[in-house]
């Protein structure tokens, strides 16, 4: 199998995986991972790219208590495969930035 078939089957698996655990989400914290996606968003027009961002935002963002829906997902799972764990690890060092306007100050 070429390297390039190889990567994509490698994309596809991840993509069924951040799936699998924002079915999950939504399934069971609903609430957090909507307050991810509009946090993410903004007002910004959805598409597919910035919803795929939005999606990912929201999974590894911590809430304020501090736990991940991504963490939460993997503490509940007692038989993650090798991938998944090592998909949740590239995960875990995906870092995000997000500031939000709340006043403008003319001269600051």
């Amino acid at each position: 199998m070429s390297q390039s078939n190889e990567r994509q089957k490698r994309i596809l698996r991840m993509q069924r995986l951040r799936a699998k655990v924002a079915e999950w989400a939504e399934q069971n914290h609903l609430e957090q991972l909507q307050d991810g996606l509009r946090c993410w968003l903004g007002s910004r027009k959805p598409n597919q790219d910035n919803v795929q961002e939005a999606l990912l935002f929201a999974l590894v963002a911590a809430k304020p208590s501090g736990d991940s829906l991504l963490e939460m997902y993997r503490r509940g799972q007692s038989n993650l495969a090798r991938f998944e764990r090592e998909t949740f690890a590239v995960w875990d060092e995906v870092v995000f930035s997000v500031f939000e306007m709340v006043t403008v100050t003319e001269g600051e």
